[in-house]
């Protein structure tokens, strides 16, 4: 029996639909360090470097949330700003969508007002020195944060959902920053810990999907009057 028009193409978007892949970590507590626990001393952290334009990277061990240790954000007595970047080694697809959290918490001196920032990028080479195109980006305020160490608890920022990725992104390595965003004066610091990324990636249509729109478009080309 042949599908009439009208009831083939809910058929067919269909499958367009429900060829989305599922979910791919690209970082957590146990891929890229994304709880911080590896590295040698405070000044090391495995897998991530200094962010761009901050002068500063640094964990410690003591006060995480997962594990024994978290990163600390924030400016020292100087002005020098301490933040994080990690180059993901994801290659960037259209249509990808990243999904991204963290807990935060303050830390000495830190402020309700202080805002962590972060952002997905990539850059004109594929190194993390290279001119940076924003892919997603956002900050989120040290909320209830007291400046007393011990007192100021971890907040999740819940799930930070991006965008599909456009074209021109395509093929481009992905990197993630955490860094000191505003709000923040000398000597004010903030932990971070326990993050995550994720992609779901959208796929080509499949060749059957593709044939069966072909011969749609066959079908209404015949049927339109000369």
């Amino acid at each position: 029996m042949t599908l009439s028009l009208r009831a083939a193409l809910p058929v067919l978007l269909l499958g367009l639909a429900t060829g989305s892949h599922a979910a791919t970590t690209l970082i957590d507590n146990t891929t890229l360090n994304g709880s911080f626990e590896n590295g040698t001393g405070t000044t090391t952290i495995t897998s991530w470097s200094v962010a761009p334009g901050n002068a500063i990277i640094e964990r410690k061990n003591d006060n995480a949330q997962n594990g024994g240790w978290s990163l600390v954000v924030g400016r020292n007595s100087s002005g020098g700003l301490s933040g994080v970047a990690v180059n993901t080694g994801y290659s960037i697809a259209t249509g990808d969508v990243f999904d991204l959290s963290f807990s935060l918490r303050g830390a000495l001196n830190a402020e309700a007002t202080d805002q962590v920032a972060w952002s997905l990028f990539y850059t004109s080479d594929n190194t993390l020195g290279g001119t940076q195109t924003q892919l997603f980006s956002g900050s989120n305020a040290l909320t209830g944060a007291t400046g007393l160490l011990a007192t100021s608890p971890y907040n999740p920022t819940g799930t930070l959902s991006s965008g599909a990725a456009h074209l021109a992104a395509s093929g481009k390595t992905l990197f993630l920053s955490i860094t000191a965003g505003s709000g923040f004066t000398n000597d004010e610091f903030a932990r971070i810990d326990s993050v995550a990324l994720s992609v779901t990636s959208v796929p080509e249509p499949s060749l059957p999907v593709m044939a069966g729109l072909a011969a749609i478009t066959l079908s209404v080309i015949r049927r339109r009057p000369l």
